[in-house]
């Protein structure tokens, strides 16, 4: 990693709050929907952890990213004050309560989980979204894990560990993980194609890149969006390595734009 990304991982984790067991929440929300991957649709809350080992040049989250945005935005909770914010929005929601709890970031998977999916047991499902940057045994102890490694346009993919992506393979069940590329341009589906052979088991998806454009609705043009879907799928459906592999647009995305708390 470069300097500037070591610090900034080094600045959020070193914390003292992270040494009480507390973790820095920087948004946390719900019901709404998944919006992408394996559970797309489904209903969920989000707890967005705040630090990321990687700055990818296109991230629509660097409020959970930047270092000093999370010192300066995070509230440091127990799990167990985590699970009673979901049980008070459970409560502010017509007692509508989703199965899921989805942790996001940033990158949930620097800090350690174990107590809160603990805490969440038998009350939620937990699903993990992470870059594949690190793996930690707490993830074996989540209902589902999405790892979606950067592709080139993200200024990251030298960072790409296979070593690392094998770990998740080999110790989570199949039901249990899958694979997401974010594909802006030709070189990112070049890369997502190299992925899929490697790991030609799990389930795998592509995701049509969103860039945030000032001016449009809610920062987003959705319909140079849905242009972009359609050119991903006609490209998808002429290389045989992604014959299994579904293909989405970010569904938040086109429903709310670059809108927080979606």
């Amino acid at each position: 990693m470069s300097n500037s990304v070591t610090e900034g991982f080094s600045e959020v984790t070193s914390s003292d709050e992270a040494v009480t067991g507390k973790l820095p929440v920087i948004e946390l929300f719900g019901p709404t929907v998944q919006g992408e991957g394996h559970l797309v649709g489904v209903p969920t809350h989000f707890v967005r952890l705040g630090g990321c080992p990687y700055r990818c040049v296109w991230c629509d989250s660097m409020h959970a990213v930047d270092p000093i945005q999370v010192k300066k935005n995070a509230t440091w909770m127990t799990p167990t004050q985590i699970m009673l914010a979901l049980t008070e929005l459970n409560s502010k929601n017509g007692g509508l309560f989703p199965k899921w709890v989805t942790l996001s970031g940033g990158d949930p998977v620097i800090w350690d989980c174990n107590n809160l999916l603990e805490a969440c047991a038998g009350v939620f499902d937990i699903a993990v979204e992470t870059e594949g940057f690190m793996y930690r045994p707490w993830v074996v102890h989540a209902d589902f894990v999405t790892v979606s490694p950067k592709p080139p346009s993200s200024g990251m993919a030298d960072k790409l560990n296979l070593a690392v992506l094998k770990w998740y393979v080999t110790h989570l069940l199949h039901n249990q993980l899958a694979f997401k590329v974010v594909v802006f341009d030709g070189k990112d589906l070049e890369f997502a194609a190299k992925l899929r052979a490697e790991f030609p088991k799990s389930h795998f998806y592509l995701s049509v890149g969103t860039p945030l454009t000032s001016g449009e609705t809610n920062g987003v043009n959705k319909l140079y969006l849905l242009e972009k879907y359609r050119w991903l799928v006609e490209e998808a459906l002429k290389a045989p390595i992604f014959t299994d592999v579904r293909v989405f647009p970010q569904m938040h995305v086109l429903a709310w734009g670059a809108e927080k708390g979606r």
